[in-house]
């Protein structure tokens, strides 16, 4: 059975809870019909659910993938959010938490609570997001993340990218991807520094570009930053020179990523490059 039928929407849908695998203790608000259980939302239960979807905010695929990725590779962590119905039956929460199960065609544990107010859906996911980098530890934690964000999305497309699949490809990493990979390249202290005061010295450079740079060229990594940072001793042709002359049309940080990557690269090989040009569809093999 895929869809609700009767005329008590609600009923019916905390009978088909009732007879999934679910906790022993329900908690229920005092002085409410609100109640919480935990529930194995599996790909069908997910399919039920979604069936009274009818009222809820857009849905966004990219974020489904990426909630679905997390719960194929077992990185999906559970939390208390979960799956909310108000008092009419209607999803007023979980939509994209459903789907991704669906996709993932994997179950996950979810608070599923129902018999909210009809209203609780105006103040749902209003609030102020959460980053990766504001559960991680140690300094210039929003630099690092943004690194860790190019390079796992350079892994994902096979180390050969251009601006645009590159811009695809970072919006299929999650937190929990970066959270993951976050000790992978050491301690990024000194190195994340200069990567900050080299930006200071470009124009349209990030710092978590020019981090992602030295990251996938460690030998030079440090000299290229540094040499960024202070701007001396740059002979003529020298590739750091090329990112003074690099004004972006935009301040998109792909784009940045992509010039400062570039540079770090002809360094490492020993090439000279007075002036920064590619396309948007040029494909850079690191």
């Amino acid at each position: 059975m895929t869809e609700l039928e009767g005329s008590d929407q609600l009923a019916e849908l905390r009978d088909f809870i009732d007879r999934a695998e679910h906790s022993e203790t329900e908690t229920v608000l005092p002085g409410t019909d609100i109640r919480t259980l935990w529930v194995k939302v599996t790909p069908d239960l997910a399919t039920v659910f979604l069936a009274v979807n009818t009222e809820n905010r857009g849905q966004r695929v990219k974020h489904v993938s990426r909630i679905a990725s997390d719960i194929r590779a077992d990185r999906y962590r559970t939390t208390h959010m979960g799956v909310a119905f108000d008092s009419n039956g209607v999803m007023v929460d979980g939509q994209h938490r459903c789907l991704a199960i669906i996709e993932a065609d994997a179950p996950a544990w979810l608070a599923v609570t129902t018999g909210l107010d009809t209203r609780s859906k105006l103040v749902i996911d209003i609030g102020a997001k959460r980053t990766a980098s504001d559960f991680m530890p140690g300094r210039y934690k929003e630099t690092r993340t943004g690194a860790i964000r190019v390079l796992l999305g350079i892994e994902f497309l096979g180390g050969s990218f251009s601006v645009g699949a590159l811009a695809g490809a970072m919006n299929q990493i999650t937190n929990a991807m970066i959270q993951e990979h976050w000790d992978r390249w050491g301690d990024l202290d000194d190195v994340t520094h200069l990567a900050r005061n080299a930006a200071r010295n470009t124009k349209g450079s990030s710092p978590a570009g020019l981090l992602a740079a030295s990251m996938l060229y460690p030998e030079i990594g440090k000299e290229f930053l540094q040499g960024i940072a202070e701007m001396v001793g740059l002979a003529s042709g020298d590739p750091r020179l090329a990112l003074l002359k690099y004004n972006p049309p935009t301040k998109d940080r792909v784009l940045a990523a992509y010039a400062a990557i570039k540079p770090a690269q002809w360094m490492a090989q020993g090439r000279k490059m007075s002036v920064l040009r590619f396309t948007s569809r040029e494909i850079l093999h690191v």
